[in-house]
């Protein structure tokens, strides 16, 4: 299993107990960054490293659909916190220990503004890969989401979080031009992302002020 995956892990028959092998090479032909991916035991295939793909302001950029396939999108530039990239900065994206950040606007690719907990339609992650959706599993509330499915097959605690297979940081938020905070926070398909520090791990935490702000993405399989 020496092979190197390109767009999606579903391209692949993935024998039984495939979590247990080396993690294998994921290429984002949108810019040639490279990434590790695993299947978890959770049954779904995660990057296990945060993306670092560019955006800039009035530069198209290619999203991707949750569904598959990919759109061109064009970030646009604001003074002001909205459907745009804050201050004209590129994605807030002083890179961190686990990829860039990004707003919410940012992460959905401009699809979904919605802050209510509606899944977004597409994301900034590969081509046949997203954003860990809420709703898109056997049912729409907390319980069937990626982040918690993936924190109860684990008994994740914040101990844990960071460490293998998980592999999630402490880079905390990025705000106002600022860096800060010393927790975790990476986005899910809707404005309510996993947020965690040392002791605790909140699957699906909602603020709604908070989508403005820069968050690490972590994209799974479609």
């Amino acid at each position: 299993l020496g092979f190197s995956l390109e767009n999606s892990c579903n391209f692949y028959v993935w024998p039984p107990g495939f979590f247990n092998v080396a993690q294998h090479t994921l290429r984002d032909v949108r810019d040639n960054n490279n990434y590790t991916v695993k299947k978890l035991a959770d049954g779904n295939c995660w990057m296990t490293q945060g993306l670092k793909y560019s955006l800039s302001a009035g530069v198209a950029a290619t999203g991707s659909y949750t569904t598959g396939g990919t759109f061109s999108f064009t970030p646009t530039s604001c003074s002001t916190n909205g459907k745009c990239i804050m201050n004209g900065n590129t994605v807030m994206q002083t890179q961190n220990l686990d990829g860039y950040y990004y707003n919410y606007y940012a992460a959905t690719a401009g699809t979904n503004m919605d802050i209510s907990g509606v899944d977004a339609t597409g994301s900034i992650c590969p081509d046949r890969w997203k954003l860990p959706g809420v709703a898109a599993l056997a049912g729409s509330d907390s319980s069937h989401s990626y982040a918690r499915l993936l924190q109860t097959t684990y008994s994740a605690t914040g101990a844990t979080m960071s460490v293998a297979p998980l592999n999630f940081a402490l880079t905390g938020m990025y705000s106002g031009g600022n860096h800060g905070d010393t927790r975790g926070f990476y986005w899910n398909a809707t404005a309510h992302f996993l947020l965690w520090n040392s002791t605790t791990v909140q699957p699906q935490w909602g603020d709604s002020g908070l989508y403005i702000a820069g968050f690490n993405v972590r994209c799974v399989a479609i």
